[in-house]
């Protein structure tokens, strides 16, 4: 596994590739297999729940009345809803879904985009503070512990917002 970090100026916005050397299928077993929260039926109960705590959220905020929170509840109930009609198009398209499409779907998810090369599979994601390796998308940080624990070779790059 290698970690490298380009010259990323302290607490300012990065993006980080994760190269992982195996085909996109073998890579959806092996993380199924560590990672069974990524597994169709578990990932369907997390987007319902995810879905019922932002319904909850939603009904709060459009209750709340306060003017001096206009500008912000305005922008956090539109988000929201627009959230919500996500996350329904997901719970209706997991349905056909195969399960390697299912991992992808739930890596894009969880903040990180999944790119198939045949050879090795891409991810890339962002922060808008990087600090240190504590800000990489806890999504790409599984991927690198299970590549290590599996001894799958596996490639980091940390680049200042700009430089991908």
């Amino acid at each position: 596994m290698k970690i490298r970090t380009g010259f990323v100026s302290n607490s300012s916005s990065a993006s980080f590739v994760l190269r992982v050397d195996m085909p996109l299928k073998d890579f959806a077993e092996e993380y199924s297999e560590e990672f069974c929260f990524s597994k169709k039926e578990n990932f369907r109960s997390k987007l319902k729940k995810d879905k019922a705590e932002l319904e909850k959220s939603l009904k709060q905020y459009e209750s709340d009345k306060d003017l001096e929170k206009k500008t912000f509840l305005k922008f956090f109930i539109d988000n929201s809803k627009e959230r919500l009609t996500v996350l329904d198009k997901k719970l209706q398209d997991i349905e056909f879904l195969s399960e390697t499409d299912t991992i992808i779907d739930f890596i894009d998810y969880k903040g990180a985009s999944v790119e198939d090369k045949g050879y090795c599979i891409k991810f890339t994601g962002d922060t808008g503070m990087y600090n240190g390796f504590e800000d990489v998308p806890e999504i790409m940080r599984n991927i690198l512990a299970m590549c290590a624990y599996k001894n799958i070779r596996c490639h980091l790059e940390v680049l200042e917002d700009g430089c991908r």
